[in-house]
């Protein structure tokens, strides 16, 4: 679902390595191989970028980051983001992949690859004038 909209999904919390590699074993146990990296951040450093920190949010009152779910276009830009106040709110995996789409198709391609268009076909250049049938190129 993600793949042709050349995303790559990834989970960040604030737990320890040990502890998301814990959790990430029971998700896998429950639906098997996962279609996310988990990237662990204790500190909070990339929370606290985002401005996403709950303070004393945690079961045992430490802080953790709020449930958040953003797409990143390839120059680290935010392009999306949906915050949730509960673990249970998320937003759907099909609307995600909607929005991720939409951003992908309007994203200039990465350096040294053609613009291509609607369908995925490579776009003419200013100025270029597609040949005619039968003639040179047609």
């Amino acid at each position: 679902m993600f793949a042709a909209s050349n995303v790559r999904l990834v989970a960040i919390s604030t737990e320890t390595p040990d502890q998301q590699r814990q959790g990430e074993e029971r998700l896998e146990g429950r639906i098997g191989k996962l279609p996310f990296t988990f990237v662990s951040d204790p500190e909070g450093r990339s929370v606290d970028l985002l401005g996403i920190r709950h303070k004393s949010g945690g079961p045992d009152g430490q802080d953790i980051a709020q449930v958040v779910t953003l797409i990143v276009d390839r120059t680290g830009v935010i392009k999306w983001m949906q915050a949730s106040e509960s673990l249970r709110v998320r937003p759907k995996p099909d609307d995600v992949a909607r929005e991720a789409g939409r951003i992908a198709r309007e994203a200039p391609p990465p350096p040294g690859q053609p613009p291509t268009g609607p369908e995925g076909q490579p776009s003419p250049t200013r100025g270029s004038v597609p040949a005619a049938p039968g003639g040179p190129g047609g």
